[in-house]
């Protein structure tokens, strides 16, 4: 699976401004200026989502990253960011067929130093989401309704009051 244009370094970058240009051309914004950036993929959502953390050129803007039963492989690029990144926020939700990959990743940002909990998805709570930088929830749920949760995850980003 190709990851296009976000492949090449800067991808995520020249995406960004062309938006913001789009956006102030139509009167939608007065500002070019990028703000705080959340990267969320579902499923194989999570491949474009390495490159971007690995070179996509808008790293200083990225806070948070969301996995929605997502990365199969490349999980090395989001320990390294969350590694690089102390203010950060990953937060990743998956089912039994990635449990060794989150393991290896959690190991890799264990290396790293990177505050970092295994937990059941049911047992998670607001506050918890509020005040972990790096959680990885393990769900039973196998109709792929880990999306659900993406508004859980931005209600809980913190955004508002930073």
């Amino acid at each position: 699976m190709a990851a296009g244009n976000f492949e090449d370094p800067g991808g995520l970058r020249r995406l960004v401004i062309e938006v913001l240009e789009k956006l102030k051309q139509e009167g939608k914004t007065t500002s070019l200026k990028t703000g705080r950036i959340v990267l969320s993929g579902h499923s194989a959502g999570y491949r474009v989502m390495s490159f971007c953390l690995e070179h996509g050129g808008m790293e200083n803007h990225i806070r948070e990253v969301y996995l929605l039963d997502g990365c199969h492989d490349r999980f090395e690029h989001f320990a390294r960011w969350a590694g690089r990144n102390r203010q950060a926020r990953l937060l990743s939700i998956f089912t039994d067929g990635l449990a060794w990959q989150h393991v290896s990743m959690m190991l890799q940002m264990q290396k790293l130093k990177v505050p970092v909990e295994l937990m059941a998805e049911n047992k998670v709570t607001d506050e918890m989401l509020r005040r972990k930088r790096a959680l990885l929830m393990f769900t039973n749920d196998t109709h792929h309704n880990t999306a659900l949760r993406l508004g859980e995850y931005v209600r809980t980003s913190g955004f508002e009051e930073r």
